[in-house]
């Protein structure tokens, strides 16, 4: 990853800590897990079994990033999009919960060293995920 990009990452954590695959070695995690999640994260996203490529065929995506939120007792695994364009955002973190088996999205505007939280939405259905993403982002997935 290019440091712009890495920077941007770490600002973005300054308002939402996130851990990449290593976690910087705080806690364990089931990488096969984190990347099985990001697949079938990015798939009920964009509807389609092949999400990334489908995403990165709609959207300029600058990075894609399967990562981790520690919630004390457990971790929430998701996936960290950035991508080049959207209306009033330019990023949207997404976590799986297995309880529920719904999703949480949080879409940011981040910009050189500041980042905002724009939308934060919970018990997302994972069918409703596209159409929640075109309504806050207002870029079409198909």
């Amino acid at each position: 990853m290019d440091q712009s990009r890495s920077r941007f990452f770490d600002t973005l954590n300054e308002l939402q800590h996130c851990y990449r695959a290593k976690c910087d070695g705080k806690f364990m995690v089931n990488r096969a897990h984190l990347r099985s999640n990001g697949t079938s994260l990015l798939a009920h996203l964009t509807q389609q079994s092949e999400g990334e490529r489908i995403l990165r065929e709609f959207v300029l995506v600058h990075q894609i990033i399967n990562i981790v939120l520690p919630t004390g007792v457990d971790h929430l695994y998701g996936v960290h999009i950035q991508f080049g364009e959207g209306v009033g955002c330019n990023t949207v973190r997404a976590f799986y919960s297995p309880e529920q088996g719904t999703y949480s999205m949080f879409f940011f505007l981040v910009e050189e060293n500041t980042a905002e939280l724009v939308c934060s939405l919970r018990g997302v259905h994972p069918l409703e995920m596209k159409g929640e993403f075109e309504m806050v982002t207002g870029l079409l997935l198909s």
